[in-house]
């Protein structure tokens, strides 16, 4: 079984984040992630996203076409 890495390193650049898709570690800034606002009790705060801007593409693709593909349709559509 692989070593699991962790998510979160401190180094001289600051805090880095581990990239899920090519387990490399880059800066936790807007410059490599991307960011998506989350809501809890206490109130909204900014996430980044697991996979680095390099491969937020190549992991999320795939599921945004199967999921485009099934998009309901109207209902001229349907009768086509």
């Amino acid at each position: 079984m692989k070593e699991k890495l962790p998510r979160f390193i401190y180094t001289d650049l600051g805090k880095e984040k581990l990239c899920i898709e090519c387990k490399s570690y880059f800066p936790l800034d807007e410059e490599f992630f991307y960011w998506q606002w989350h809501t809890n009790k206490n109130g909204r705060s900014k996430r980044f996203t697991a996979t680095c801007k390099g491969c937020y593409d190549i992991r999320y693709r795939p599921w945004r076409l199967a999921r485009r593909k099934k998009a309901i349709k109207s209902s001229y559509e349907e009768r086509l």
